[in-house]
């Protein structure tokens, strides 16, 4: 029974030993992937998600959004979360959209303040009561402002809040790939400090593996901050939090080849 007991304890080490070294093997063979990516591809890819992001940001106003160096600082230094970078950065862009609008609008009405003669145009009360128009009552056109002011006050508040939140998906996006970045300028520092003749394949790997757990623990930061995002999304627009869910992972997916083929 003793001698039963110690084989399936060896077993069971075996076991352990072999899983192990499966995941290292997986991880080698993932990084090795990303390390041979196609640049041409890569760049490609890269092109059609700027293109995928122009779309997004222009159809919620936010095409002139600017993420600075400073608003990634701060996030950093936890100065400011990304949150409210986001809001900050579309307080701005509805500012300028809000100015150009004034803007243009003051024009129009200016030119509009004359008819074709040169005459004065009239008011529409004036107007109205020349023709022999009959005036609706006060209390019906209240009535009827009231509910449609609701619906546009509804409708405006769940808009800006998309656009916050998608505002903080590409802040969060940013100071991720920033980080990322600066993980992989690391490795690349660490391997090339190596003396020439230790710096082949296997202590490039080794180098890369030594990294894996930083990595990870970023990814999967980065992943659940954006989950919250994409669900929060999710319950006013459902058809654009899958859009960007799958955006998201395109991102990512791209990020890393073009970031680790940089150090192959």
């Amino acid at each position: 029974m003793k001698a039963r007991r110690v084989v399936l304890i060896i077993v069971l080490i075996i076991v352990v030993i072999a899983a192990i070294l499966l995941i290292k093997n997986r991880e080698t063979i993932s990084m090795l992937k990303y390390m041979k990516a196609d640049q041409a591809e890569i760049q490609a890819k890269q092109e059609q998600l700027l293109e995928e992001d122009a779309q997004i940001k222009d159809s919620l106003g936010l095409s002139d959004m600017e993420i600075s160096e400073e608003d990634i600082a701060a996030i950093e230094s936890g100065e400011k979360t990304a949150e409210e970078v986001a809001q900050s950065i579309v307080a701005n862009t509805s500012q300028q959209g809000t100015s150009q609008e004034t803007s243009s609008g003051d024009g129009a009405a200016s030119e509009g303040t004359q008819t074709s003669d040169g005459t004065q145009a009239q008011s529409g009360t004036d107007a109205s009561s020349e023709n022999g128009g009959t005036a609706q009552t006060g209390e019906t056109s209240q009535s009827g402002d009231t509910s449609g002011d609701a619906q546009t006050s509804q409708h405006d508040e769940s808009q800006a809040r998309i656009q916050t939140l998608v505002a903080q998906a590409y802040v969060l996006q940013s100071s991720f790939t920033g980080r990322a970045n600066g993980l992989i300028e690391s490795m690349k520092h660490e391997f090339w400090s190596l003396p020439k003749d230790q710096q082949n394949t296997a202590n490039k790997m080794k180098v890369v593996r030594s990294y894996m757990s930083q990595i990870s623990v970023l990814e999967n930061e980065c992943d659940s901050e954006m989950a919250s995002i994409i669900s929060s999304v999710r319950e006013l627009d459902p058809e654009l939090a899958s859009e960007l869910e799958q955006h998201y992972e395109d991102v990512k997916a791209n990020t890393k080849a073009s970031l680790i083929s940089q150090y192959s």
